[in-house]
């Protein structure tokens, strides 16, 4: 009896998560209910699980054990989504995309395969519903992923280590921390730089033509 309780309960809280997912994609309404539901599904399993294991034989614990490992990376990704939720009204982030789409793609795998598996086919047909399933859902995340996610402007850091990588041949680089050197007024850093500019200066001056 508890195992029939605890597995609808799983299915439910399954479900609810796969719905508030689908929602939540987009802009992070009701990502509460959808990581709730996560958890949830997680617990009801392995307590379906538990109370399961000392009536199954091996091979069925080590399936049961794994169906319990994937719930909890799926738990693991929903609380990496939590972390770079987009707030405030503000669109999603890769990251997030990626996190809650992981999720939504094993929820829909899960269900196809239960539903081959209880339908009797056989094992082959179970692994290519699982892959298939995988496959098509990879390909529909990128897509959804470029949809939501917008392409930003250039990030200023990015371009200002850039335009810093640039030096003029044969000057030395310039040391990052300014310090006195001795009798002189000028720090470390101003000499390098009247050197170069006077080095620079010299190397402008038009080249007499060769020959008499």
């Amino acid at each position: 009896m508890w195992h029939t309780i605890l597995i609808s309960a799983h299915a439910v809280t399954a479900t609810a998560a796969l719905t508030a997912g689908v929602i939540a994609i987009p802009r992070a309404r009701m990502f509460g209910v959808y990581l709730g539901s996560l958890v949830a599904m997680e617990v009801f399993m392995v307590l379906a699980i538990a109370v399961e294991w000392q009536v199954i034989d091996a091979p069925t614990r080590f399936v049961f054990a794994a169906l319990a490992g994937l719930g909890a990376v799926v738990v693991w990704c929903g609380l990496r989504a939590g972390r770079v939720r987009p707030r405030d009204g503000a669109g999603p982030t890769a990251r997030y995309v990626e996190n809650v789409g992981f999720t939504l793609v094993a929820l829909v795998d899960a269900f196809l395969v239960i539903a081959v598996l209880n339908a009797g086919a056989p094992g082959w047909a179970v692994a290519a519903t699982g892959i298939l399933v995988a496959a098509v859902g990879h390909v529909v995340l990128r897509t959804q992923r470029r949809r939501l996610v917008p392409k930003g402007p250039p990030d200023p850091h990015k371009r200002a280590h850039r335009q810093d990588d640039v030096r003029w041949p044969g000057l030395s680089d310039a040391p990052t921390k300014p310090s006195r050197s001795a009798g002189s007024g000028y720090t470390l850093t101003e000499e390098v730089d009247v050197e170069a500019s006077e080095e620079l200066a010299f190397r402008r001056r038009p080249v007499p033509p060769c020959g008499p």
